[in-house]
């Protein structure tokens, strides 16, 4: 277990080494997994090392620690189910601005860029609201036409229905929020890309989970 958690932080802290450049240096440090798996790695190493030299050497210290460490997290987690429940529209704006953060940062981060993709691939949607959310990044936005840019006014890869598992096409969703044929662009949604919310997904959810539990 603590080799594990071993191997989990050292994979965060080279992926925190590897993209160490000036947009890292600069961007929202929540948006990166990398930090997730330092944070993660540091507290379970924590605790897996504590509870072992402490039963293993019989070290009241190590218990001690290994014990309030287990209280602090069963706490913190009582507090968060307390606070989404009090501060639900709180936490309803939150979750929409870092989604919005994280639509807005798409193309700077690749890691982020995986984790949208396999959030619309998975949730079968396509942006926070709607498709045309994507207006809000600037390689997406419909603007960026007179950059002759190809995904002016598109959406990701991930957004489109039947993403073929074996043959990938990165190009399938350049301008879908252009009309393409006489029925307009609403048509084309329909048949091409998820018009299904990635908020909603997301709140869906979470109430399935609420449930099993």
């Amino acid at each position: 277990m603590v080799g594990a958690e071993v191997k989990k932080k050292g994979i965060g802290l080279w992926s925190r080494l590897e993209k160490n450049n000036l947009y890292s240096q600069l961007a929202l440090f929540y948006l990166d997994p990398a930090w997730v798996l330092i944070i993660v790695g540091a507290i379970i190493w924590s605790i897996g090392f504590s509870g072992c030299v402490g039963a293993l050497r019989e070290n009241t210290c190590f218990l001690a620690i290994y014990s309030s460490i287990l209280g602090l997290l069963l706490l913190t987690e009582a507090l968060i189910v307390v606070l989404a429940f009090v501060a639900k529209d709180f936490v309803k704006n939150d979750l929409g601005n870092r989604l919005d953060s994280m639509i807005v940062h798409y193309r700077d981060d690749p890691d982020l860029q995986t984790i949208i993709d396999w959030m619309q691939n998975d949730f079968q949607c396509c942006g926070i609201s709607d498709p045309d959310d994507w207006d809000k990044n600037i390689y997406f936005n419909a603007s960026a036409k007179a950059l002759k840019s190809p995904e002016a006014g598109g959406v990701p890869y991930s957004c489109c229905k039947n993403v073929d598992k074996t043959f990938i096409n990165y190009a399938c969703g350049y301008a879908t929020r252009v009309s393409h044929s006489d029925n307009g662009p609403k048509q084309f949604y329909h048949s091409n890309i998820h018009i299904e919310d990635l908020r909603s997904d997301i709140f869906a959810q979470r109430a399935k989970w609420t449930r099993r539990t």
